[in-house]
């Protein structure tokens, strides 16, 4: 089985069963990395070059089928992003975009 064929099973894997710290990329220029995982919902990050993380990235958090959704072609199978790595260390990440969220007058995030 040619290369391709294994990073996209392994993307399809991932994408199911997505694991804090995955990276996911799209050319080099787009990034996704797995911040949380429970369940029923996922949190991520993304940005876009040039970014410095976890700094420039937007963190949204989602249901597992609106992850799968989010990053599916749609109108055929696969993904238009790829795994590039699992593990990576995005430690204090999430940590660090919740402190600098801010909150309207009755405690809700703006």
């Amino acid at each position: 089985m040619p290369f391709p064929a294994k990073r996209d099973e392994l993307t399809d894997a991932c994408m199911k069963n997505p694991k804090v710290g995955d990276c996911f990329t799209e050319i080099f220029a787009f990034w996704v990395f797995v911040l949380k995982v429970t369940p029923n919902f996922i949190t991520i990050i993304e940005a876009s070059a040039p970014a410095e993380l976890p700094k420039d990235g937007k963190v949204t958090t989602m249901t597992r089928e609106a992850f799968i959704e989010r990053f599916s072609y749609g109108n055929i199978e696969g993904y238009w992003i790829t795994i590039s790595k699992r593990g990576q260390n995005v430690d204090g990440w999430l940590e660090y975009h919740e402190s600098k969220r801010e909150y309207d007058s009755e405690g809700k995030g703006i």
